[in-house]
């Protein structure tokens, strides 16, 4: 049996799945990929704890693939995250980008129709602008500036390369960004093959030395890939460590933050940043265990939920997300049982959704047509707060529709489809 390899690596678990020709999962495995907090965006022990989830789901998966199962490639998914290297390849810390982006308006063509019409190059950008502003020496380490994908890419392939929509969209890296003088990962086709699996990655996992790694993509472009949500009107929300709705239009939004998904279409992308974390983070406070919130935690406090009253929980900025352990103690203290306090926190997280596709409808997007991905669908309570909050029906993807989007651009890149859209949305 021949299947395709997907690797996609979340801000909470990596998750790596094996598909047949049918679409069928013939094995999936994941690994639990939040590092803990270091105090700035990345770091070199984060990026290396993020590899080690990748190195173990992949293991795993080689090790839960059914005899006689033959892999034909790889493609990879990643999460948004910016990665510096020094001239040993050796990734190191990255200021968050946050209040600082604003730094980066010292680069001509910022702002509406420049570089933010593009795909993540704005947000890596803005982060080089601050190093160089206010860090000269670790400025000076930086040999190469890029991207969790490209990160995954060099250390699977051998080669420092990105997507387009990790990268700069369908357009070239724009000039200011390449006048950094840095070494910029090289934009390939999600469908492309980057190169083959190295010997010691082979090693490390047992799959097969030389396998091919299909470029994939960025998570969110995945995802909707793999929801089937890549034409104008659709849009698929996802419900993860982060909450993004992605509504698809048929060009960028002036001014709007976005990135190309599928054969033609452009995502609006504003998402509401460690929205599911706050809700993991009350759960731990709720019921006292660990860091590794699992649906089964959820489902027991979803369980327990009164119709009301519950408490005010709104969603916090991220810079303040760690207050929320302290809400809910405070809540507790106030009298409200664990389950309303949960349903809160469902509820502020939904609210702030809410507030994000206002804001897309406010820029001319209007989607018709909504699907849901994400660890927090397997949640029917969470998945009805979000749809009763939007006022929308909200039906689900299949499961792990970011690694199926990789997994479609693999199957591509074996020869079994023509066109990876085109594949998803006839049913693979």
């Amino acid at each position: 049996m021949e299947t395709v390899l997907a690797l996609d690596l979340g801000l909470t678990w990596c998750k790596a799945v094996a598909l047949d020709r049918q679409g069928r999962a013939a094995a999936s495995a994941r690994a639990y990929s939040a590092a803990p907090p270091c105090g700035v965006a990345e770091s070199t022990a984060v990026i290396a704890a993020q590899w080690d989830a990748a190195v173990s789901a992949l293991r795993d998966l080689a090790a839960a693939l059914p005899a006689g199962a033959s892999p034909a490639a790889l493609a990879v998914s990643a999460a948004a995250q910016t990665v510096l290297l020094d001239g040993a390849g050796v990734p190191f810390t990255v200021p968050a980008a946050g209040a600082r982006a604003r730094e980066a308006d010292r680069l001509p063509g910022w702002g509406a129709g420049g570089i933010l019409a593009y795909g993540y190059a704005g947000h890596l950008a803005a982060r080089l602008v601050w190093l160089r502003a206010r860090e000269p020496a670790s400025w000076e380490r930086v040999a190469r500036a890029g991207c969790l994908h490209s990160y995954l890419m060099l250390r699977l392939a051998g080669r420092w390369c990105t997507d387009p929509a990790s990268g700069p969209g369908r357009s070239p890296w724009p000039a200011a960004v390449r006048a950094f003088g840095r070494e910029l990962p090289e934009v390939v086709a999600p469908e492309a093959v980057a190169g083959r699996l190295l010997p010691e990655v082979a090693a490390a996992t047992g799959l097969p030395s030389g396998l091919p790694v299909v470029v994939g993509g960025h998570d969110g472009a995945c995802a909707n890939l793999g929801a089937g949500a890549c034409r104008p009107g659709s849009c698929c929300l996802t419900l993860s460590t982060n909450w993004v709705p992605r509504p698809v239009v048929a060009a960028p939004v002036a001014g709007a933050f976005g990135y190309p998904v599928g054969r033609a279409g452009w995502a609006w992308v504003r998402g509401v940043a460690g929205a599911g974390r706050q809700i993991d983070l009350a759960v731990a406070a709720l019921d006292g265990g660990g860091p590794e919130v699992a649906g089964a935690r959820h489902a027991a406090l979803a369980a327990a939920v009164p119709s009301a009253p519950w408490p005010d929980l709104p969603c916090l900025p991220p810079a303040e997300a760690e207050r929320q352990a302290g809400r809910v103690a405070a809540a507790l203290a106030a009298g409200f049982p664990a389950g309303a306090i949960y349903g809160a926190a469902v509820r502020g997280a939904a609210e702030a959704l809410a507030a994000r596709l206002g804001e897309a409808r406010a820029e001319g997007c209007h989607p018709r047509a909504f699907v849901a991905t994400g660890g927090f669908t397997r949640s029917p309570f969470v998945l009805e707060v979000v749809s009763r909050t939007l006022g929308v029906p909200l039906p689900v993807a299949p499961d792990e529709a970011a690694a199926r989007g990789a997994a479609a651009c693999a199957a591509v890149a074996t020869g079994w489809f023509a066109d990876a859209e085109a594949a998803v949305e006839g049913g693979w």
